[in-house]
């Protein structure tokens, strides 16, 4: 059955699709509400009738009598009440003149139709007044930096937001929940007082824009607001609730199920990172506040995407004390660079890894926090608390410093890279400094020699001989097998077959495409009826060839096969070999 609307609901839809202009005329009025309404209405009928005009000669003074008629009693005072020249009720009262008077309708009918196109118009009134209030909000906002709820804005590529609620705010901004067209989006607002050099911190926000995500860990921008007191607003999508900022949980290591997943949150910062320097940006701040992660899976989100620019320029921000490389800290005109975001990807990570900033030593006590001794610390002599060769600044000796416990348990090789990181030379040189696909290499190794002791206590097997004691029962735990990958020697080539061991494909091929690198290609799970009869499984999206004892089979994507001593896997082309632990050819 098909449904009609009423007059008002007509000449509100038509209020509200041509504006003020539909209402020009009766014919326009007619013209478009017939489409809407039930012909056999009485109010259509009376619509229809005022039209007679239509059927006269064109030049016949007669129909041009009329016609100026209607536009005086009927077009007219419709026209003035939506300009507000006069109210709506007194155009309601001359047009029901004129229809009773001059076009002879009856008094019933005549009242339906006057009341039905006074209501469209209040209604649409009033729907004007309230949109007005919302962009008036907008421009208040704008002015005082700050957005209510119910505020409307609208971005230079022209979708319309209207701000839902506050999410957060910091030192330089606020960030903002909003509708886009019924889709909730993060805004995020910046004050005229954070930037630097507007022209070129706008015309770097559109380009950012326009070039898209460089990968889905970030939060990229989609449009933006250009307010005119100077603020600048940009629209991105909205958190999942179930990340956390980084610099929050970093105290809280307990929301992690395993180290594993810390882990993947390192893994995962270092890809991004990779991927945004592979497509020409640099980052400028990174920091925890800037990087939300999953506790559960480990995945990342980073923020904060006003700081990226093309490699080469420039918005003026240089980042944040005791993130920035020293050669930023120390430097009058800061022009940080991709090696100035390895230093910042360093200490994100170690601070992750070890619940502890690496330059934060036992000179901290001694040196005073001001603007000299913070470049000291920071920027003209920093020393690694685990330095090898400089003492001045160890870890300070408290039960409370977790990096004096973690740090022992690492496998070498991370303790080996973190020294690298760390060292005078890569402090004071920023090429010396190990790059993404370094830190992916390692932490992937390390990752997969994390193991969970019968106790339920965690161990890091040392990367040599895949076995360590269990600091908590004193248990040996051991990996029987392992897996020899294609990049690297040994022992650094050797992946522990253990539960949830995976093997990645910057683990078996020394380049890879970027975006690439983390896609695993192979997991070890272990069977529930025996942890000790372990089956890899192939994630790689492509079939590999398994050989043993002579025979071979295909293992096509999804399937598993077990693994057993002197197995060979091809994988993405390269050659996976099974082999046992032995103790005397690992040390």
């Amino acid at each position: 059955m098909e449904t009609y609307l009423t007059l008002e609901e007509a000449i509100l839809k038509l209020l509200r699709e041509r504006g003020a202009s539909g209402m020009e005329n009766p014919r326009t009025i007619v013209g478009y509400v017939e489409d809407y309404m039930d012909p056999d209405s009485p109010e259509l009928r009376v619509l229809m009738h005022i039209l007679v005009a239509n059927n006269l000669k064109p030049e016949s003074s007669k129909r041009r009598r009329l016609e100026q008629e209607i536009a005086e009693g009927f077009v007219d005072p419709i026209a003035r009440a939506i300009r507000d020249d006069i109210t709506v009720d007194a155009a309601a009262s001359l047009v029901f003149s004129h229809l009773k008077d001059v076009c002879m309708i009856r008094e019933p009918i005549a009242r339906q139709v006057v009341d039905g196109i006074a209501g469209g118009i209040t209604q649409w009134h009033a729907e004007v007044e309230e949109r007005l209030h919302h962009i008036e909000m907008g421009i208040v906002g704008m002015l005082s930096g700050s957005f209510e709820a119910g505020a409307d804005l609208r971005t230079i590529f022209g979708r319309e937001l209207r701000v839902v609620r506050e999410l957060g705010r910091g030192g330089w901004g606020i960030v903002y929940e909003v509708d886009c067209a019924g889709k909730h989006m993060a805004f995020k607002w910046l004050r005229p007082e954070a930037i630097l050099d507007r022209d070129r911190f706008v015309a770097n926000l559109k380009r950012n824009i326009l070039a898209g995500a460089p990968s889905p860990e970030f939060l990229w921008l989609h449009d933006m607001v250009d307010g005119f007191d100077g603020g600048v607003g940009y629209l991105m999508d909205l958190r999942p609730a179930e990340y956390e900022e980084l610099d929050r949980i970093w105290s809280r290591p307990s929301l992690f199920e395993s180290f594993r997943r810390i882990v993947d949150v390192c893994m995962g910062i270092a890809s991004a990172m990779n991927n945004l320097h592979n497509a020409g940006y640099r980052y400028q701040d990174l920091k925890g506040d800037n990087v939300f992660a999953d506790p559960r899976t480990g995945k990342v989100l980073i923020v904060g995407l006003d700081n990226v620019v093309p490699q080469g320029g420039s918005t003026g921000i240089a980042g944040t004390v005791g993130f920035m490389a020293p050669e930023i800290m120390c430097a009058s005109r800061p022009n940080p660079t991709v090696a100035s975001d390895m230093h910042s990807m360093a200490v994100v990570i170690f601070i992750t890894l070890l619940q502890q900033h690496p330059l934060h030593g036992q000179r901290l006590a001694s040196i005073p926090m001001d603007e000299e001794g913070l470049r000291y610390v920071y920027g003209t002599n920093p020393v690694f608390i685990f330095d090898e060769e400089d003492a001045s600044n160890a870890a300070i000796q408290s039960p409370e410093n977790n990096a004096l416990r973690i740090w022992p348990c690492l496998p070498a090789h991370v303790q080996a890279l973190f020294r690298r990181a760390f060292s005078r030379e890569a402090l004071h040189d920023p090429g010396r400094r190990p790059l993404e696909v370094e830190w992916m290499r390692e932490l992937a190794r390390f990752r997969s020699e994390i193991v969970a002791c019968p106790c339920g206590h965690e161990v890091f097997l040392e990367g040599g001989t895949l076995e360590r004691r269990c600091e908590s029962c004193g248990r040996l735990c051991r990996a029987e097998l392992c897996l020899e990958v294609p990049v690297g020697r040994a022992p650094d080539n050797r992946v522990p077959v253990v539960d949830d061991a995976r093997v990645y494909r910057c683990q078996v091929q020394r380049v890879c495409n970027q975006g690439q690198e983390l896609e695993p290609q192979v997991w070890a799970l272990a069977s529930t009826r025996d942890p000790r009869d372990i089956a890899l499984r192939n994630v790689s999206g492509r079939p590999w060839e398994a050989s043993a004892g002579g025979r071979s089979l295909e293992v096509a994507p999804g399937q598993m096969v077990r693994a057993i001593e002197g197995m060979e896997l091809r994988v993405l082309g390269q050659t996976l070999r099974v082999r046992r632990n032995k103790e005397e050819d690992d040390r």
